[in-house]
């Protein structure tokens, strides 16, 4: 017995949360790039406004110089 379908199409197991998707990136020509999961691009994201909050708000930003600032990023 054949069944109607052979896929059904479901793009995730149901084991799998959503930061467990992956999103894909095109280069400039249209063909895709890296394949990312997005804990990935949430972790990125969260570092980079967690490093401004800390040079912006923090005694880092208001006592150091430029130069220590820079190696705080770094």
């Amino acid at each position: 017995m054949a069944a109607a379908k052979d896929s059904y199409q479901i793009p995730y197991g149901l084991e799998q949360s959503y930061m467990d998707m992956t999103i894909a990136l095109q280069s400039k020509d249209g063909s895709v790039g890296k394949v990312l999961p997005m804990l990935v691009v949430v972790t990125y994201v969260f570092s980079f406004l967690a490093c401004m909050f800390c040079v912006t708000k923090t005694f880092i930003g208001t006592m150091g110089s430029p130069l220590q600032i820079g190696l705080f990023v770094l």
